[in-house]
């Protein structure tokens, strides 16, 4: 019986967010951004009947308790990229029952495979027999060290800055930080070390941790202008409130938390007579990588996949393209030649090898996770998840590569590593917590 009404209740959630999502685009996102490509061609109730059952299929299999760092992952991934892209693309394909379907029937795939991920027998990886003492020690040089990359770089910034004034400053920190060593640092500070300490002073109740941790992130919005890092600190905070001590309805808890902030950006919006609650948060994060996954299978479709010329494979590839595929759709779909339409990890993988590159992308991610969890066995399972948050969070506009090189998540694994060292070099006991 609790079993049904957990279901119900997440049924009833996930068909509350498509509805904030849909009176948002369809009221204030596309009157204002139809010249932007993001218009309403109005799709039948029956195509949004389908679109919706496809959006609730996951929950037949969807557990809302979370025990390991992947089950947090994967309802990171299907309320964030999953439901936008199987609701919001109906909005802007004349025909959403064409091939792209067949495309939303493979990421239903894909998200049942990292569903099953939280399930798999962990690996034995044995924790590290060092002192826990030498482990704090590289972990504080590490974080004093990046910030000095980072002032000598870019200098000291600590200011307010508009939302709307950001772009200038984001275009200043691209300018200067190109290719250099510091905007990894910038990357690793923000998105691994400054959620560490804010994890390890909410479990250590420790404030002085939590307030240097959300201060470092001002001090790097200051700097580049990316509102992702201005939003993560409540992103971090709220993610350690919904898992709670033992991860119990970590589901329902992030499921209703994303509804209250989705709709709570509507309803500011329709008392304010404006769109920029919603044109701030909801579009960005859910509304345009939803609509960017069908633009990414049309312009694909259409031409050569990009086979990962552009990255680190460069040297083996022929890319047939002189250009990343983020600025081909922001000039395609945008008519914008510096617009960087960055989608989600299986739009990306959809450029680089088409379906079998969603699928490859996803097992190997699957894999990604399994190892962590393996690690994770062995420490706070709070940790494990913070560490984890902000790579992932990466992965809603980001491909699964930037994510793992730039974005921190190899990082993340590492550092995770690190931490299963216990106060003496005997090894790690198994956190309690986790079983």
């Amino acid at each position: 019986m609790k079993l049904k009404v957990e279901k119900l209740v997440l049924v009833i959630g996930v068909l509350f967010y498509i509805a904030c999502l849909y009176i948002g685009y369809i009221y204030l996102i596309s009157p204002s951004y139809s010249y932007y490509s993001l218009i309403n061609l109005q799709p039948s109730g029956s195509v949004k009947a389908i679109s919706i059952i496809l959006a609730l299929i996951p929950i037949i299999w969807s557990e809302s308790t979370v025990t390991r760092p992947s089950q947090v992952v994967y309802w990171l991934l299907y309320i964030l990229v999953y439901i936008p892209t199987m609701v919001m693309p109906d909005f802007v394909r004349e025909n959403p029952l064409d091939g792209f379907f067949f495309y939303k029937l493979v990421l239903l795939g894909c998200l049942a495979l990292l569903g099953s991920v939280g399930k798999w027998k962990q690996l034995k990886i044995y924790p590290l027999r060092i002192k826990q003492a030498f482990v704090r020690t590289i972990l504080y040089i590490s974080w004093f060290g990046l910030f000095g990359l980072i002032f000598l770089k870019f200098g000291f910034h600590f200011r307010m800055v508009n939302f709307y004034d950001v772009y200038d400053i984001r275009a200043d920190y691209h300018e200067e930080g190109k290719g250099s060593i510091a905007a990894y640092a910038m990357n690793w500070q923000s998105k691994i070390f400054n959620p560490l300490l804010m994890g390890i002073g909410v479990i250590s109740k420790k404030t002085m941790f939590i307030v240097i941790g959300i201060l470092s992130q001002l001090i790097i919005f200051s700097t580049t202008g990316q509102k992702s890092i201005a939003f993560s600190t409540l992103f971090i905070l709220g993610i350690l409130w919904c898992v709670g001590k033992k991860g119990k309805n970590f589901g329902v808890r992030f499921l209703y938390s994303i509804c209250l902030l989705v709709f709570a950006c509507l309803v500011l919006d329709f008392l304010t007579g404006g769109i920029q609650f919603t044109e701030i948060m909801t579009r960005r994060l859910m509304m345009v990588p939803g609509v960017l996954s069908s633009f990414y299978y049309d312009f694909f479709t259409a031409n050569p996949y990009t086979h990962l010329g552009y990255s680190i494979f460069s040297s083996f590839v022929d890319y047939p393209y002189d250009a990343n595929p983020p600025f081909l759709i922001g000039e395609a779909y945008f008519n914008d030649l510096e617009a960087s339409a960055n989608a989600n990890l299986w739009a990306d993988a959809f450029s680089a090898f088409g379906l079998w590159g969603v699928a490859i992308y996803t097992g190997i991610l699957a894999l990604i996770l399994w190892i962590y969890d393996s690690i994770a066995k062995h420490n706070h399972f709070l940790l494990s998840v913070v560490l984890l948050a902000m790579p992932i969070w990466s992965l809603i506009d980001s491909s699964l590569i930037t994510t793992f090189l730039t974005h921190g998540l190899l990082l993340a694994i590492i550092i995770n590593y690190l931490l299963t060292a216990k106060k003496t070099n005997e090894g790690a006991k198994i956190n309690e917590s986790t079983t």
